[in-house]
């Protein structure tokens, strides 16, 4: 099976009704797992993820979150080879604090 295959058969989670502004989900990669193969970055539908200038620990250059426009979907995580190396994260809504 290809990896495009794959991920076509994964189907994300529709937050196509969200304004954006009010960011739900942000993404936090792992400098020192991040092997910067770039798959995240390729998938990515919003084009949030870019290749960072930053060196990690292991000598790669690793992928970087612009700090907005995430939707939550998870397709960088589901693509990611590195276990660990990519979570999203959901955030609580404005005025709700645990």
């Amino acid at each position: 099976m290809m990896l495009n295959d794959t991920i076509s058969s994964v189907t994300p989670v529709s937050h196509s009704d969200q304004d954006d502004s009010n960011q739900k989900s942000c993404v936090i990669v792992k400098p020192e797992l991040c092997k910067a193969c770039g798959l995240c970055i390729e998938f990515c539908p919003k084009k949030v993820l870019h290749q960072g200038k930053a060196i990690s620990s292991m000598g790669y250059e690793f992928t970087v979150y612009s700090g907005e426009g995430c939707s939550g979907c998870g397709t960088c995580f589901y693509v990611c080879p590195e276990p660990d190396a990519v979570t999203v994260v959901q955030r609580p809504p404005l005025g709700i604090r645990h």
